[in-house]
């Protein structure tokens, strides 16, 4: 039996995979940064210390800012390799990135603004993000409507008001009824940020879509093209950050987290790369509003009225708490019961 103390404590010994040193175009760049910074923040929420892996994510970090920033068009935005047009999709994927960056990162204030400037200008007052240009990697490139969901959500992660976005929120609620849980999830978050009045009733809608597993199943696909458990990741990943600031949907966040946790391979990834940035934000967003001061314990363990198991645990305790039961269980089915 493993017992994990906290929310990082299931991710801790596949931590150190996850980090490594950026290269390639942007996309590929951010593919090895992104984590680097979520894991950094990661450690930060859930308040604990594992001092190997901070140290490796904090000297990959300016390397990889440097690497990123350096992909900036010269009519500004981002494309894979820096030439114009920028592109929408990526350049929102790069907001999201240089925002939540900023949390553990000097990021230049100036370049984010400028981004977001440039996101903006690419509208067509319909609710559209106009795109000119090649897409690589099929980033984006295959759907308008989640393009648009998911520019609006990076814009407002960003700090974009709510007000000047008016045509495209409207544009988006007029896709509410979509049964696509990837698309609604992305709505329901830009809804949150922008104190749209139907946000609960579209969690609502939301959590009509979560499987038994926990699991949502995006219907289509996501910004990034992916599909099978990747996507399922993916949607259920940005279905956590929807429902997290309702507590009234903690079940349904707890079941979440619970599927996206099984999804960890043994390097400490989620899958391809969009899905581990999305499970790890997802994580970090559950750890930082989970958080809770912590005193030392100990965990029983039993079967029926009869103790199999007791370990004394400290406060900042990291690692899974691990109990070999199978000398004291015999044959046949037990209920074992957990005290804290």
């Amino acid at each position: 039996l493993k017992v994990f103390p906290s929310p990082i404590s299931a991710l801790t010994e596949g931590l150190d995979g996850i980090l490594q040193e950026p290269h390639g175009c942007f996309e590929q760049a951010s593919s090895s940064n992104y984590p680097n910074t979520l894991v950094l923040e990661l450690l930060d929420a859930s308040g604990d210390n594992v001092p190997v892996v901070a140290a490796k994510a904090h000297a990959l970090l300016p390397r990889g800012y440097a690497k990123i920033t350096g992909y900036e068009c010269k009519q500004k935005g981002y494309e894979w390799f820096g030439a114009d047009p920028g592109h929408e999709a990526l350049t929102a994927y790069g907001l999201l990135q240089f925002h939540d960056m900023a949390k553990v990162y000097d990021v230049d204030a100036a370049m984010v603004d400028r981004t977001r400037q440039w996101l903006l200008a690419r509208r067509d007052g319909k609710g559209n993000f106009v795109h000119q240009g090649q897409d690589h990697h099929s980033f984006g490139g295959r759907s308008q409507v989640l393009t648009n969901a998911y520019v609006v959500y990076a814009l407002l992660q960003s700090g974009t008001p709510a007000n000047e976005l008016k045509a495209e929120l409207d544009a988006l609620a007029a896709r509410s009824t979509t049964k696509d849980p990837y698309e609604l999830a992305l709505i329901v978050c830009a809804f949150h940020l922008a104190q749209r009045p139907e946000t609960n009733a579209l969690r609502q809608q939301l959590a009509a879509l979560q499987q038994a597993n926990g699991a949502l199943h995006g219907t289509t696909t996501s910004i990034t093209c992916s599909g099978g458990r990747d996507l399922e990741v993916e949607t259920t990943g940005f279905a956590i950050l929807a429902w997290l600031p309702d507590a009234a949907f903690a079940a349904n966040v707890r079941s979440a987290i619970e599927f996206v946790q099984s999804c960890r391979t043994a390097t400490g990834t989620f899958g391809a790369t969009q899905a581990t940035i999305v499970a790890l934000r997802a994580v970090t967003a559950y750890a930082t509003a989970t958080r809770a001061m912590r005193t030392d314990g100990t965990l029983r363990i039993f079967d029926g009225d009869r103790q199999l198991a007791e370990r004394a645990f400290a406060a900042n305790e990291t690692k899974a708490l691990v109990f070999e039961l199978w000398d004291k269980l015999p044959a046949g089915e037990h209920t074992l019961r957990l005290e804290v």
